[in-house]
């Protein structure tokens, strides 16, 4: 069987064998003359237009073999359809992106606010004659642990410790000035030590926020233990800290040296906030041989002179330190105590806090006293204290709370568990 293109070429070839001229049955040669030509024409045209479809499908190339040029256009046809969604779809998302880049903008406006706010970095980098100093106003972060002492000399500045260790003391002598947030670790001493971390005279508004402090204990000849904070400036906020002071060191011919107090407040202190803080003092150390005194202990809380409006909430004293050991006819070292308030300090407060653990006088020379959970020296009533609402455990002394320098014990025995029996919210009270 033949293909159509073929058939149609066997019919143009027998048309041109036909007579130009043939005789009709009717007798009209011309009339035949022109159907048959017309035919030609026909088989011809039709002949020409399939060549030409077979032609151009060769010239496109279809994509698939057998596809059409019908085909490759309707398929372009959805090409461009596709394309037309996606540009559609593409004006949706650019909507989105400009959203994006406007959030982009706030963002970046965001962190340059927070540019103004950054950290300054400080590390060994900073350190000069084994001392970082801060002068200048402005946020500091420590990077790195360091063995070094830090000296802020300048207002309006906060140091964030970030969970580093100092070995080394802090100093603030200036207003404004915030310590927070890591551990302060000096090296035993080797002569009369500074604090650990000391608020100088006139400063102002000092905040010491979140600070461990641990003092290691000398081995230095009959030289004091290291205190672990000294207060002398005004209006300082003592938060959430815990302080370990350093016990003084035995002596070969002299008294002993003297325990580090947790916190000692000076004379010309005023305004000194404590809370939610953990203090242990220092052992005394022993007296040397022939005729020496024992070292006495450091009190958690030491409150001198003239000292004006400490107050001191919702804290504990763990520990208190034993008095040095006497040699020969020398006294022993007296134990510490919980706290201890000089005779004339001014309107202290003391509330809400507990003592524990208080240590005992040394031995071995003459008597000395072993430590009170609270031992309250001030005796004239426009400037009493007021320690209400505290709890002793572990006293060493017979007398747990000597208030208002009466040397009689002044707080209230609670039974253990307790009783029935009411109690005034605001007594002292304590369990032997």
């Amino acid at each position: 069987m033949q293909c159509w293109p073929f058939l149609l070429l066997d019919n143009l070839v027998s048309c041109s064998m036909v007579p130009y001229y043939r005789s009709s049955n009717d007798g009209s040669g011309v009339e035949m003359k022109i159907s048959v030509q017309s035919k030609c024409f026909f088989l011809f045209s039709l002949f020409s237009l399939s060549f030409l479809t077979l032609y151009l499908s060769a010239t496109v190339g279809p994509v698939v073999p057998g596809q059409s040029l019908w085909g490759i256009t309707k398929r372009i046809g959805i090409t461009v359809d596709i394309i037309e969604s996606k540009v559609c779809n593409l004006d949706v998302e650019c909507s989105g992106i400009d959203e994006i880049i406007s959030q982009l903008d706030v963002i970046e406006s965001k962190i340059d606010l927070l540019s103004a706010c950054g950290l300054t970095v400080l590390s060994s980098d900073d350190i000069m004659g084994g001392a970082i100093t801060v002068s200048a106003s402005g946020n500091y972060c420590l990077s790195e642990d360091v063995t070094a002492n830090l000296i802020i000399e300048g207002d309006c500045i906060s140091v964030d410790l970030n969970r580093r260790c100092l070995t080394g003391i802090v100093t603030i002598s200036t207003d404004d000035v915030e310590l927070k947030n890591g551990n302060v670790t000096p090296a035993a001493p080797a002569s009369a030590p500074t604090a650990a971390i000391t608020v100088t005279e006139p400063s102002d508004r000092a905040r010491i926020v979140d600070v461990q402090i641990r003092n290691t204990d000398t081995s230095a000849d009959a030289i004091d233990g290291r205190d672990g904070m000294v207060m002398s400036g005004n209006n300082t906020q003592i938060l959430g800290c815990t302080v370990i002071a350093g016990a003084g060191g035995d002596s070969s011919t002299t008294p002993g040296g003297a325990g580090g107090h947790a916190i000692r407040i000076n004379a010309t202190a005023n305004n000194i906030v404590v809370k939610n803080c953990f203090f242990t003092s220092g052992d005394g150390g022993n007296g040397g041989t022939g005729t020496s005194d024992g070292g006495d202990a450091g009190h958690g809380i030491f409150i001198e002179s003239t000292a004006t409006e400490t107050e001191i909430t919702d804290s504990t004293v763990l520990s208190t330190g034993n008095g040095g050991d006497g040699a020969g006819a020398g006294t022993n070292g007296n134990g510490g105590n919980g706290v201890k308030i000089v005779i004339t300090a001014i309107d202290t407060v003391l509330r809400n806090c507990t003592i524990r653990n208080t240590g005992s006088a040394g031995t071995g020379g003459a008597a000395g006293i072993d430590g009170k959970a609270v031992d309250d020296d001030v005796i004239m009533v426009a400037t009493a204290s007021m320690v209400y609402s505290n709890f002793a455990h572990n006293i060493a002394n017979t007398i747990k709370f000597d208030l208002q320098g009466a040397g009689t014990e002044q707080g209230v025995p609670m039974p253990n568990p307790p009783t029935a029996t009411v109690i005034n919210s605001f007594a002292n009270v304590f369990v032997s």
